[in-house]
Formats: C-alpha cells, sequence, structure tokens
C-alpha cells in the first residue's frame, strides 16, 4: 500500500494535503505543471494590471493544483476546481480548510469537467485552464506498478486507447471557457505529448509548447487561445 495512505498526508511543493484511499496520490511531475501554470497566472495579473486573475482546474483530486497556486500567489487569484469524484471533492475541501484558505479564494464544486461552470455568468472568464487528467492508456494500465494499480482510484488514471479521451474534452471547452490569450495546460503520458501539441494546433491555439518533467520526459502541453469562443 502507497505509504501516503497509510500516513494519510503528502508533502507537495510548499503544502502538505492529507491523502485518502478512492483519490489520486499527487506526483512530483504534478509540481512541474503548477509551475507553468502559475506562470500564466503571472503573466495575466501583470496584462491585467493586477486584477486577480482566474483559474479553472478540472479533475483536482486532493486539490494539489489549485491550492498551491492559491497557497503561493495569497490575494491574487481565484480558482474554481471540479471533479466527479465525489470523494475527491471532500478531500480537496478538507486540505483547503487545513490550510486555511478561504472558500472564496479556491471554489471546490462536484461535476463532470466544467458542467459545474454557470454558462452566463461563468464562461469565457478565466485565464488559465489547468488539468491533470486520466491519461495513461488503457493498454498501458495493465504495466502500472503494483503499488498504483491496486490501490489507486483507475478512474483518475486510465485515459482511453491513446490517453487523450479527456485531453479532447478539455480542448474542445478551452476556448469557451477561457478569454483570449488565456493559458490551456494539460498534464500528459510522455506519448501522448506530441499528439495532444498537433491537436491544439489543428483545434487554431497558439504557442504551443511541451514542458519536460523533473526527469527530462515531455510531460506538459501548453497553448493559448487566440480567439476566445461565444456561448452561443
Amino acid at each position: 500500500e502507497p505509504l501516503q495512505y497509510v500516513t494519510g498526508e503528502t508533502a507537495f511543493r510548499h503544502i502538505v494535503l492529507r491523502c485518502e484511499r478512492g483519490v489520486l496520490i499527487p506526483r512530483p511531475e504534478t509540481e512541474v505543471l503548477v509551475d507553468a501554470a502559475l506562470e500564466g497566472v503571472d503573466a495575466a495579473t501583470k496584462a491585467a494590471g493586477g486584477i486577480p486573475p482566474r483559474v479553472l482546474e478540472v479533475g483536482c483530486g486532493t486539490g494539489c493544483i489549485s491550492l498551491s497556486i492559491a497557497a503561493e500567489r495569497a490575494g491574487r487569484v481565484m480558482c474554481v476546481a471540479t471533479d466527479i469524484e465525489p470523494r475527491a471533492v471532500a478531500l480537496a475541501t478538507k486540505n483547503r480548510e487545513s490550510l486555511g484558505i478561504a472558500p472564496e479564494r479556491v471554489d471546490i464544486r462536484l461535476g463532470n469537467l466544467v458542467s459545474p461552470l454557470d454558462r452566463e455568468s461563468e464562461w469565457g472568464t478565466f485565464d488559465v485552464l489547468v488539468s491533470n487528467p486520466p491519461y495513461i492508456p488503457t493498454k498501458v494500465m495493465d504495466e502500472l506498478p503494483h503499488e498504483v494499480a491496486d490501490f489507486e482510484p483507475h478512474l483518475a488514471l486510465d485515459g482511453g486507447c491513446d490517453g487523450l479521451d479527456i485531453f479532447r474534452r478539455l480542448l474542445n471547452a478551452a476556448p469557451y471557457m477561457l478569454r483570449e490569450g488565456g493559458l490551456f495546460i494539460c498534464e500528459l503520458f510522455e506519448k501522448a505529448c506530441d499528439p495532444a501539441a498537433q491537436l491544439c494546433r489543428e483545434a487554431g491555439l497558439g504557442d504551443v509548447r511541451i514542458v519536460e518533467d523533473l526527469t527530462g520526459r515531455p510531460r506538459i502541453v501548453a497553448a493559448r487561445v487566440l480567439e476566445a469562443h461565444t456561448r452561443d
């Protein structure tokens, strides 16, 4: 059994998070995803003249991404974090409370992808859309280490045939969620990064780039929405 489930906690960047069975354990590579998201937050803050940017995290799990962003940019960012798993929403809420972060700064909601967002008042209001979605290709699931395959939730791991099932849905949603120039950023399976980057280009996103993780493997795809879509 993973040590994080035994001890009930794990360190992530500058915070300590509670961990529970049924919710994915935060990984070191996701710390790099937070770095990339913070670059988007800082750029949006500068462009807006200090107005706090808005971040949308899809699939929050323990809340490690949104809570890190809020902790490291105290008072200068507002996050909305969603997850389809009730246990994840409950755990992320506990972590928010233990860290003393106000609900209005990290708003945690239960629902599938962007469905918890209000179409009229929230679509098109975000500066960053960040996600660590399920991205392990189904055929690779059988090769996962015992401590992952037998203990961690497959819902948070299995990304479909090529690992990009959820990524495609997020890519479709990004132009509706983000303001013009907003940053879309996802952690992905290393062999899926090049295909994902090409999907971003085909969808009309710009400044597409691949970011390596701490081991030098392709891990993150980032792109900017050049033209935001209307709610219609």
